[in-house]
């Protein structure tokens, strides 16, 4: 099974390009959420990716400008 992201048919985020991470989950959910590491970060960086053309990198910042670091990340949390 692969780890890919697929976003389209024809884009595909290889596994290798997105960095996880493990982190204790806050809030209620009782003593179980407060003692394991149960939020999943997926970091991936519109800027150094090999998937998207200049153009398409180009539409995307602007596109997601207010949800980029200033280091071209996109960091989506699961809880």
């Amino acid at each position: 099974m692969s780890n890919d992201i697929v976003i389209t048919e024809t884009i595909t985020i290889p596994a290798q390009e997105l960095e996880i991470t493990t982190s204790r989950a806050g809030g209620p959910g009782g003593q179980h959420v407060n003692k394991t590491s149960s939020r999943i970060t997926v970091y991936w960086n519109l800027l150094t990716t090999q998937v998207l053309s200049m153009e398409e990198k180009e539409r995307a910042q602007v596109v997601l400008a207010n949800r980029l670091t200033t280091d071209g990340y996109i960091i989506v949390h699961n809880s």
